[in-house]
C-alpha cells in the first residue's frame, strides 16, 4: 500500500513538473519570438494597433502578419499586384494561403501583396494608397464589398474625422445625418445587429487569467483551433449544422435559415440591410464617399501608369437570390428589401465608375 502511494505521488509530481517545464519553455519561446507570442497569447496580442488616420491597422507582431502588419509571409521589394479591401480580402475564417489574393498569386504567378484588413472601406484604401504604390505594382485591385463598406467609409469620415474633403458640404445632408445620429448612433446600431442583441461575454475571472498568462493553455487552444479547421476539411465531414441552425432559430429576429437539400446557410438580412439601406442618409453618404474615394484612387493610379480595377463583392444574400426566390416559401421582408437596395447600389456603382474612369482616360 505504501509503495502504491509513493508511486502515485511520484507520478503526480512528474506530471506537474512536466507541465511546469513545458510552460517555462513556451514562455521563453513567446518572449523570444513575437509570432509565437501572438499565437499563444491571443488575449494579450491583439490583431490591431491604433492608428491616427485609419483608427486601427493590423498589428505587425500578430500571427501571419508581416512587418507592415498585413497578412503576407513577407513584404516584397516589389509587387506585381496589390489587393486592397476588408475582411473578405484579408481572408477572415480561412488560412492565409486560402485568401483570394494569395490564390491569385498562385494562379497567375504574379507577386500579389494582400493589403486588406477587417473594417476597411474604400476611404481607408485611399489613405493607404501611397503605401500600396510604394511597392511599384502594375495593378491595384480595390475589393468593394456590399456588406459593410458603405458604413465603414461613412464612419472614417464622419466619426474619425479623416479625409475632410470627402465630407458633404450640403447643410441639409449634414442636418439629416446629425438628426439620425441623435436618434441612434450608427455604430451602436451596427453593433447591436451584429451581436444579435448579445452584449455580455460569458467568461470567468480564472479562465481569463489563465488565457492571459499561460503559454501552455495558449498552445492547447491553438491545437484545438487547427484541429477543428482540419476536421472540417476532411471528406464527408462538415461543421455542426444542427448547432448553427438551432442558434439561428433562437435568433429569428436577426437570422433566416435556408436549406433546400443542396445548399444550407444562415442569412442575416437585418444586419446587411442596415449597412445598405439607401433611405438612410448616412448610408447615402457612405456610398458617395466610397465612390469618390475609388475615383481618386483611379486618378492617382492612372497618373503613375498603374492599372486599377474595382472588384465587386456581393453579399451572400444576393449570391443566393435566385435560389431563394425559387425554393424558399416565407422570405423575410428585410431580405427582399436588402436585395432591392443592393441591386440599386451595384447599378449606381457600375454607372459612376464607368463614366468617371472613361473620363479620366479621355
Amino acid at each position: 500500500m505504501v509503495a502504491w502511494r509513493k508511486s502515485l505521488v511520484f507520478s503526480v509530481v512528474a506530471i506537474i513538473a512536466t507541465f511546469v517545464l513545458l510552460e517555462v519553455l513556451l514562455q521563453i519561446l513567446a518572449y523570444t519570438f513575437p509570432k509565437v507570442n501572438g499565437l499563444l497569447f491571443r488575449t494579450k496580442m491583439q490583431s490591431t494597433i491604433e492608428d491616427e488616420k485609419l483608427g486601427w491597422r493590423p498589428n505587425p507582431k500578430y500571427t501571419e502578419h508581416d512587418r507592415k502588419g498585413f497578412r503576407n509571409k513577407q513584404v516584397p521589394d516589389k509587387a506585381d499586384v496589390v489587393a486592397m479591401g476588408d475582411s473578405q480580402t484579408y481572408g477572415i475564417g480561412v488560412n492565409q494561403i486560402e485568401a483570394w489574393p494569395q490564390q491569385l498569386e498562385l494562379l497567375s504567378r504574379n507577386t500579389t501583396y494582400n493589403m486588406a484588413f477587417g473594417g476597411y472601406g474604400p476611404a481607408h484604401s485611399l489613405i493607404l494608397l501611397q503605401e500600396a504604390m510604394e511597392l511599384n505594382p502594375k495593378l491595384i485591385i480595390e475589393a468593394f464589398y456590399a456588406g459593410n463598406d458603405l458604413y465603414d467609409s461613412f464612419s472614417i469620415v464622419y466619426e474619425r474625422k479623416q479625409l475632410p474633403e470627402l465630407r458633404s458640404s450640403d447643410p441639409d445632408m449634414l442636418k439629416s445625418v446629425a438628426e439620425l445620429e441623435d436618434i441612434e448612433p450608427f455604430t451602436e446600431r451596427i453593433n447591436r445587429l451584429f451581436t444579435m442583441g448579445n452584449t455580455e461575454r460569458e467568461s470567468t475571472a480564472l479562465k481569463d487569467f489563465i488565457a492571459e498568462h499561460s503559454a501552455f493553455y495558449g498552445l492547447l487552444r491553438a491545437v484545438k483551433s487547427n484541429y477543428k479547421y482540419i476536421f472540417r476539411k476532411l471528406p464527408n465531414k462538415s461543421i455542426d449544422w444542427n448547432s448553427i441552425e438551432n442558434f439561428a432559430n433562437q435568433k429569428k429576429e436577426y437570422c433566416q435559415v435556408f436549406n433546400n437539400g443542396q445548399f444550407r446557410t444562415v442569412f442575416t438580412p437585418e444586419y446587411r440591410l442596415c449597412a445598405l439601406d439607401l433611405k438612410d442618409h448616412r448610408i447615402l453618404e457612405g456610398l458617395r464617399i466610397s465612390l469618390e474615394a475609388i475615383v481618386k484612387m483611379n486618378d492617382h493610379a492612372l497618373h503613375d501608369k498603374i492599372s486599377f480595377i474595382v472588384l465587386l463583392i456581393p453579399t451572400k444574400e444576393l449570391v443566393f437570390k435566385d435560389i431563394v426566390w425559387r425554393d424558399m416559401v416565407n422570405i423575410k421582408k428585410s431580405y427582399q428589401d436588402l436585395i432591392t437596395n443592393e441591386e440599386l447600389f451595384w447599378q449606381r456603382t457600375k454607372e459612376l465608375c464607368t463614366i468617371k474612369f472613361w473620363m479620366a482616360k479621355d
